[in-house]
């Protein structure tokens, strides 16, 4: 059922967003988040179909979580956004755009060593898996050095 109402939730959002009300999308992708607790029936059933449902409820617990964060920050709910990317990272460690939400979200709040700290990261997770930064975390990084930031 939580899956069902997590698939209906989340497409509702996408309806709102393509609707361009996208604050009403964000809490429709906030209550969806709330029912996403990692792996459908964990340690319960294995087989190809449970294997393959819990790869497209993952994708979209990411996107979801990112567009979501997005849109917090956007609302200046920086600590939310912070929150939404750490735990979106927690659940994929190489998503980028969290990564570069996470830097955003403290430099937003004026912290520029957590920010500095969370590129960091982001360099070492993503050179684990052979890929550079592509340019909109490029873009922020020079935010972050650059002295007027």
């Amino acid at each position: 059922v939580d899956v069902w109402e997590f698939d209906s939730l989340l497409d509702e959002a996408a309806r709102l967003e393509a609707e361009g009300v996208p604050s009403l999308a964000l809490e429709r992708q906030l209550s969806a988040l709330e029912l996403y607790r990692g792996g459908l029936l964990a340690g319960n059933v294995e087989g190809e179909w449970l294997h393959l449902e819990r790869q497209r409820l993952h994708i979209r617990f990411v996107s979801a979580a990112v567009r979501a964060a997005e849109l917090l920050l956007a609302h200046n709910r920086t600590d939310e956004a912070i929150r939404l990317a750490t735990r979106t990272i927690g659940t994929e460690p190489w998503s980028e755009p969290a990564h570069r939400i996470l830097v955003a979200g403290h430099l937003q709040r004026g912290d520029r060593a957590a920010a500095h700290r969370a590129m960091e990261r982001c360099h070492d997770v993503l050179s684990e898996v052979g890929g550079a930064v592509d340019e909109s975390t490029a873009m922020l990084e020079r935010r972050l050095t650059s002295p007027n930031g």
